[in-house]
């Protein structure tokens, strides 16, 4: 009913982009992130010289398209989200949602950094998040997200240039996120933030304080997470991985039998197509081959191997993580041929190794341990069969290992 040049049909679609993208947060329905970009570029398209709305307009479609990327991975939906963000923070001016935007644009960076290793959008995230923190109100119902994201890009850009110091500062403002008293909505992202910042830095000094902060934290955030939510998943795999970190430290089974419990409900919420399907995939396998390891329980190792080949075939063949779940089910299969004499599992678990070792740089540290793991297969095999070109591939590969 509102004409095209009408000075509030910008504002309209607007509001209507904004409820067909709350409803795709709530339901996950492909047809309504459509329709939100859809109709929030026209509402771009349709602001006016001067409209007060402009930002507002704007944010809501980067958040569209950023929300699409978490669910369905299109990179063009992230670089759209960030390219429609910058120009928010522009448009935005005296408005008092600077804070708000600068931190949406800080989620943006921090994703395609985790797509691209670009390290350039690892520190524009914290200098954006930076900028976020002053601006933002002590009483801001979103400071607590504001200060998440930006703890998240400290101990992001820890993970990989490693100074302790980027480490220490994600926890001081995670923490400074979960005492925030405002009622935000999110307090479960910030809890579940923190939780991840704390095992960083248990794995780094060792601190059983600070893996025991993470699980209670990882605790808190899964317990308030509903069933059906779109992060449930992963918060169900992380509070698993850090049940296994301390079982690894303590050797308590019932730190693994929770972790087990737990990465095997990540990996039944989780659809087949989503991108970390295969991540919660391999952790499982991991959790199950350390129970036989410690139990001798058969049927673990199966299980392991079982989620080990999924995380392998749903791993695309250009993913920096394939030759590791190579190795972890070429591994297995070593495992399990030692304990059921099974010629199939050795001639496995040479073909997964040497699939490893193709897919692994010549330059990267974890080649050592895929060699080292193909030749003992392959000296396992020609123990059993005697065919002595085995047992040269052997010797090359430990050579090869040798020499890295």
């Amino acid at each position: 009913m509102t004409p095209h040049r009408h000075p509030h049909r910008a504002t309209r679609l607007h509001n209507l982009a904004e409820a067909h993208r709350a409803r795709y947060a709530l339901t996950g329905q492909g047809d309504d992130a459509d329709q939100a970009i859809g109709i929030g570029q026209q509402a771009v398209a349709a602001i006016h010289d001067g409209d007060a709305n402009t930002a507002l307009i704007l944010n809501t479609l980067s958040a569209t398209h950023l929300l699409r990327f978490r669910r369905v991975g299109h990179p063009n939906d992230l670089d759209r989200a960030i390219q429609v963000g910058e120009q928010t923070v522009v448009a935005t001016g005296a408005d008092l949602n600077i804070a708000v935007y600068l931190s949406n644009l800080v989620a943006g960076y921090l994703l395609r950094f985790e797509e691209t290793g670009h390290i350039t959008d690892l520190d524009r995230a914290i200098g954006t998040g930076e900028r976020a923190r002053a601006a933002t109100p002590a009483h801001s119902p979103h400071r607590p997200t504001i200060l998440t994201n930006l703890g998240t890009a400290y101990w992001t850009r820890f993970t990989r240039a490693g100074h302790p110091a980027d480490l220490d500062r994600a926890i001081e403002i995670g923490g400074q996120a979960v005492t925030a008293d405002t009622g935000d909505p999110n307090r479960v992202t910030v809890l579940s933030n923190l939780a991840v910042a704390y095992h960083h830095r248990f794995e780094r000094t060792g601190s059983l304080a600070d893996l025991d902060r993470a699980i209670e934290h990882h605790e808190h955030a899964v317990a308030a997470t509903p069933d059906d939510a779109p992060d449930g998943a992963t918060r169900l795999s992380n509070l698993g991985m850090a049940y296994q970190a301390r079982f690894e430290r303590l050797a308590d089974v019932a730190d693994l039998v929770r972790a087990i419990d737990h990465l095997g409900r990540a990996v039944a919420a989780t659809p087949h197509g989503h991108r970390q399907f295969a991540t919660f995939l391999s952790n499982l396998g991991i959790a199950y081959h350390a129970r036989f390891e410690r139990l001798g329980d058969v049927a673990d190792l199966d299980r392991a191997v079982a989620s080990y080949e999924q995380a392998v075939s749903a791993t695309p063949a250009d993913h920096p993580e394939l030759a590791r779940r190579l190795s972890n089910v070429g591994a297995a299969y070593h495992v399990r041929f030692q304990r059921n004499g099974n010629l199939l599992d050795v001639h496995r678990a040479v073909e997964s190794l040497e699939r490893a070792v193709a897919a692994t740089p010549a330059d990267h540290p974890f080649r050592v341990t895929i060699l080292s793991n193909l030749a003992a297969a392959l000296r396992t095999r020609f123990e059993r069969l005697g065919d002595v070109a085995d047992l040269d591939r052997a010797v090359a590969c430990d050579e090869q290992a040798v020499a890295l």
